[in-house]
C-alpha cells in the first residue's frame, strides 16, 4: 500500500548514472518531506527489493543505511567505502529509498520508487573506466534485461531504441554497458 499525507512531495532520490569502478563511492542526492527520515537501499539484483525479507540479502549484494544507525535527514548520503568495494564489481547498482515519519522505526512508511513498480527503481552503471564516456559528442545506452516474469509465457525481445536531445552537440559514438560495445552513431543509426 502507498501511503501519502496529502500535500506532501514524493519522495525521489536521485545517483550519477554512471560510476567508475576505480572511482569514488556514488553519492546520491534526496528530497523528501522535510518532517520525514530515510533510509537509502541498494542492490546489485533488482529482484531482491520485491523481497526484502529473505536471506538473498547478503552483504555482498545489498547495503542500506538502516543497518550503521538511524534513519536519516541529510539531502546528500554517499554510499559508504566498505559497501562500494563489496558491490563495485557488478554491472549496475539499483537505488531507492524508504521513509519514515520517526527517524528510530518505521512509522508511516513510504518507499521510492513504491513496492509494486520496482523495475523502475534507478540505477548507476558501473564501467571500469569513465575516460571518453562523459565526452558531450557521446551516449552511454544501458541495456538492461529483465526476465519473463514466472509463468507468464513470454520470452525475452528486441527492443528498438530511438533517441534524440535537442539542443546538444551532435553525437559522434555511442557506448552499451555492460557490454563496453562502442559504435560509431553512422553504424547505429
Amino acid at each position: 500500500m502507498e501511503l501519502r499525507r496529502p500535500g506532501s512531495p514524493i519522495p525521489q532520490v536521485r545517483g550519477p548514472a554512471l560510476a567508475s569502478r576505480g572511482g569514488n563511492p556514488p553519492a546520491f542526492d534526496v528530497a523528501i518531506d522535510p518532517t520525514r527520515f530515510y533510509a537509502l537501499e541498494v542492490t546489485t539484483d533488482l529482484a531482491l527489493f520485491a523481497r526484502p525479507d529473505t536471506a538473498e540479502w547478503t552483504e555482498d549484494r545489498t547495503y542500506a543505511t538502516w543497518t550503521d544507525g538511524p534513519l536519516l535527514s541529510s539531502p546528500r548520503v554517499v554510499l559508504p567505502a566498505t559497501a562500494w568495494t563489496r558491490m563495485k564489481g557488478a554491472d549496475c547498482l539499483f537505488y531507492r529509498i524508504r521513509t519514515s515519519a520517526r527517524k528510530d522505526a518505521w512509522v508511516d512508511a513510504d518507499c521510492s520508487p513504491p513496492l509494486s513498480k520496482t523495475r523502475s527503481s534507478p540505477f548507476i552503471a558501473i564501467v571500469d573506466s569513465l575516460d571518453e564516456l562523459t565526452a558531450p559528442d557521446h551516449l552511454v545506452l544501458s541495456r538492461l534485461v529483465f526476465p519473463p516474469e514466472a509463468g507468464s509465457g513470454t520470452s525475452p525481445a528486441v527492443v528498438r531504441v530511438s533517441y534524440s536531445e535537442p539542443g546538444t552537440e551532435p553525437l559522434q559514438r555511442v557506448t552499451i554497458v555492460p557490454d563496453g560495445l562502442t559504435l560509431d552513431i553512422e553504424e547505429v543509426f
